[in-house]
């Protein structure tokens, strides 16, 4: 299983601006179909996880919040998540013990942009019957991200406004504004 501090930028975009990344950085890169299945469990503390599909693989997160750093603990499972005894282990020192309901699911097309530095992601957000569209920047060497990120967007036409909210609040927001 891998721990890691979870370094990134990310911002929603308008259905303009990604037609400018298209026109430009992104023209020739393909995009790629993943889904997003989103689980807490029964007893329902603060944490929840995803299960991410995407090329055939299953991979586990589950993000955690210390202090100003997001720690994501991931693994790739090939085996039912209440089967998998690491998960488990890791699940239960947050409280999170089975059975584990299905939230939901968001679907994303990305297109990834490796920088050398930097992961530049335009994902295409489908869930609950809404539709975003966001860009995020994930540093994978130190280096001064932000101005690397600001920079591309000006680049492109496009004005850096931060966003706080992950995938996994706007997919719970929907979900609450369907009751």
């Amino acid at each position: 299983m891998k721990h890691e501090v979870e370094t990134e930028l990310k911002m929603l975009l308008k259905a303009d601006e990604v037609q400018k990344l298209l026109a430009g950085s992104f023209k020739e890169i393909p995009f790629i179909h993943q889904m997003n299945t989103y689980y807490r469990s029964k007893n329902a503390t603060h944490y929840a996880f995803r299960i991410r599909q995407r090329n055939g693989e299953s991979l586990f997160t589950l993000k955690e919040h210390r202090e100003d750093e997001l720690v994501e603990h991931e693994k790739i499972i090939t085996c039912p998540l209440e089967r998998d005894k690491e998960l488990l282990q890791l699940l239960s020192s947050f409280n999170e013990y089975p059975p584990f309901e299905v939230l939901g699911q968001l679907n994303t097309l990305r297109a990834d942009l490796d920088t050398g530095y930097a992961v530049i992601s335009l994902d295409l957000n489908f869930y609950n019957g809404k539709k975003d569209y966001e860009i995020e920047y994930e540093v994978r060497k130190p280096h001064d991200h932000e101005a690397v990120f600001k920079q591309f967007l000006k680049e492109h036409g496009i004005e850096f406004r931060p966003n706080h909210k992950s995938k996994y609040r706007r997919f719970l927001k929907s979900l609450k504004e369907e009751r």
